[in-house]
């Protein structure tokens, strides 16, 4: 592949040069990331901020991590076309990585943070950072905040909330993308409904003459998900709306009781953005960590729910969260210990 460039009259013969390691390619988007091209999926797709360099999981270490303004996390690995693990294993590999930052605290989070602004990979005018602090230095340089506005527990809460929906950025970064990937890429991509799955190929040219480096990026995997819809931001009137559509009253009492029954014992509910099927989750809070207590959706959920087959999970949560539950004698709420109905155990 070659390229023509022409600068003042000159006509510079631009021939491909590859890189010579993995980590070549890893450094240069940990310093570019401007660079890949995201907005080419969704013209409002916000820039990343680096918050990892070769990052610690279970299952070994996700080269490179980034964090944008909405809390969606983005993770790409690095690969060379000539290293055959290329082809299939990589894809693997990532959805491994994801799976493992699925489960991911805000202390995690902030713990692998932590590591690479202290760390030699940092950017200079980066290091020593708190993840609050580089967050908020990268949002005002990106005009997104005015400075002393930020809110960190709102920025956390949205990655929280991303993770635990399984909204994720997987990017596979290569110098040359084989067909075999482009295709499992496209098919995952086309199947997954919550998180993202892209190649990304970085061709790197040279010109000898002037001794120049030109990039030139290209995004491969964009394809129409299957029963895909326009986003949109659930409430409890468009849920019920939903709900009554498709299934009889019964049913429908039964879910609303669901709500309204934990409603009353924790601390947080969040709405779903499902295309076609709305849902909602309530948790309790302690400090800056999130326990999910209850989730139901409008379809999938609802025919269980009524049957008292367990139509919501009830997740274990211990009083060391200092979770609220009903008081004794029926007057109000106390901060306590949870009752035996709601812990870890299915509603009826």
């Amino acid at each position: 592949m070659k390229i023509l460039i022409q600068h003042e009259g000159e006509k510079p013969r631009l021939l491909e040069e590859g890189y010579a390691k993995e980590f070549e390619l890893q450094t240069f988007l940990l310093e570019h990331a401007e660079l890949m091209p995201l907005d080419e999926i969704a013209q409002d797709t916000p820039p990343l901020l680096c918050i990892g360099f070769e990052v610690r999981t279970s299952d070994g270490s996700q080269d490179l991590l980034y964090v944008d303004k909405s809390g969606m996390l983005t993770i790409v690995e690095t690969k060379l076309k000539r290293k055959n693990e290329v082809r299939r294993e990589v894809v693997g590999q990532i959805l491994e990585y994801a799976a493992d930052t699925s489960m991911w605290s805000v202390s995690d989070l902030e713990d692998r943070a932590n590591r690479f602004f202290n760390g030699p990979h940092c950017p200079e005018d980066q290091r020593g950072f708190t993840l609050s602090q580089a967050v908020e230095s990268f949002l005002i340089r990106t005009n997104d905040l005015a400075p002393g506005t930020f809110d960190y527990q709102g920025f956390v809460d949205s990655v929280l909330a991303n993770i635990e929906r399984g909204h994720i950025r997987l990017v596979i970064a290569v110098d040359e993308p084989p067909s075999p990937l482009l295709r499992t890429v496209e098919f995952v991509n086309r199947f997954s409904q919550r998180f993202e799955m892209y190649l990304f190929q970085l061709t790197r040219f040279h010109d000898r003459a002037t001794a120049s480096n030109i990039f030139v990026p290209t995004i491969f995997g964009r394809v129409g998900k299957v029963g895909s819809a326009t986003r949109q931001k659930w409430s409890q009137d468009k849920f019920t709306e939903d709900l009554s559509s498709s299934n009889p009253d019964p049913i429908v009492q039964r879910c609303l009781r669901i709500y309204e029954h934990f409603k009353l014992t924790t601390d947080e509910e969040l709405w779903g953005s499902g295309g076609t099927t709305g849902s909602y989750a309530l948790y309790f809070k302690h400090g800056s960590r999130r326990v999910p207590v209850a989730r139901i959706d409008s379809k999938s959920e609802a025919m269980d729910a009524v049957r008292g087959l367990g139509g919501q999970r009830v997740r274990r949560c211990s009083a060391e969260f200092g979770c609220p539950s009903q008081d004794d004698s029926g007057g109000g709420q106390r901060r306590g210990k949870v009752p035996q109905h709601q812990h870890g155990q299915y509603t009826r």
